[in-house]
């Protein structure tokens, strides 16, 4: 009877060894646009134990992609992710390019309020450390004038502390037409809020938002393209043409030109057509 009992215990104490030392593989990856944090991204994983894997977009190079999912052996839009590991684990987390109506900024816009893009534009400042608390937001003015049609200018671009801008009419009909317009709305926008606020003056060399020849200009040309902000796009993969690039080179006045404000200048409050 003693041997028997020996060996039913001998049998218990094998199998709770076989399940201590079960354990299951685990294979974290990500596709281009961001990586995976966590433990036991690669590895063998024993039964039961959680692990947590957390998806970080890139906002490299002027390049802000977005999480979408996991896919894999999981499905899930969960991020950070808790697995309890009950079997094989292959999960992949997939990433794809904002569009500027994704970003934390520009996504707080009111298309159908003028000064809303004066309010973001003041907070797109802050992401570069430009402090902007100077201007006098409540006391703006932001005319749309349907005289203009398809022009805007700036108003009292020496004077840092006051607003004035002047839309175009049929540019403002157009701005919730399509992503394009929509993004066209925010250029022509920062465009002239760099002459009003930032008192900066046309470029002669393109791929700047302040790029324009039309009217006495700045500086060397300096490239045989000329791209301007028409041209640009949010996220787009050829730096030259890239929004967020220009927009910081804007606010950090690389590259720029003040307007001369000297009274005998003749450039005190005038018009810059864009």
């Amino acid at each position: 009877m003693r041997h028997i009992v020996t060996f039913i215990i001998s049998l218990i104490l094998v199998s709770c060894v076989k399940d201590e030392l079960k354990v299951y593989q685990v294979d974290i990856t990500s596709n281009e646009g961001g990586r995976v944090e966590g433990l036991y991204l690669k590895s063998e994983v024993l039964e039961g134990q959680s692990i947590t894997i957390t998806a970080v977009p890139s906002n490299e190079n002027y390049q802000n992609y977005i999480f979408t999912g996991w896919s894999g052996t999981i499905s899930s839009t969960e991020n950070p992710l808790n697995i309890v590991i009950s079997n094989n684990i292959s999960a992949t987390a997939n990433f794809r390019l904002r569009t500027i109506l994704e970003d934390e900024l520009y996504s707080q816009i009111d298309y159908n309020d003028p000064y809303s893009f004066l309010d973001i534009f003041i907070k797109d400042a802050e992401r570069y450390g430009v402090d902007l608390s100077n201007v006098d937001v409540d006391n703006g003015k932001i005319k749309i004038d349907y005289e203009l049609g398809e022009g805007a200018y700036s108003v009292l671009p020496c004077d840092p502390n006051k607003v004035y801008i002047v839309y175009g009419g049929n540019l403002w009909d157009r701005r919730n037409d399509d992503l394009t317009n929509k993004y066209w709305a925010i250029a022509i926008m920062w465009h002239e809020l760099g002459h009003d606020i930032l008192g900066l003056d046309h470029l002669c060399k393109g791929g700047h938002i302040m790029s324009g020849r039309h009217t006495p200009c700045q500086g060397e040309e300096g490239d045989q393209e000329f791209k301007v902000m028409w041209d640009f796009r949010y996220n787009s993969p050829d730096n030259y043409l890239n929004f967020q690039r220009a927009n910081e080179e804007m606010f950090l006045m690389v590259d720029q030109y003040k307007i001369n404000c000297n009274p005998n200048s003749g450039k005190g409050n005038f018009k810059i057509y864009n």
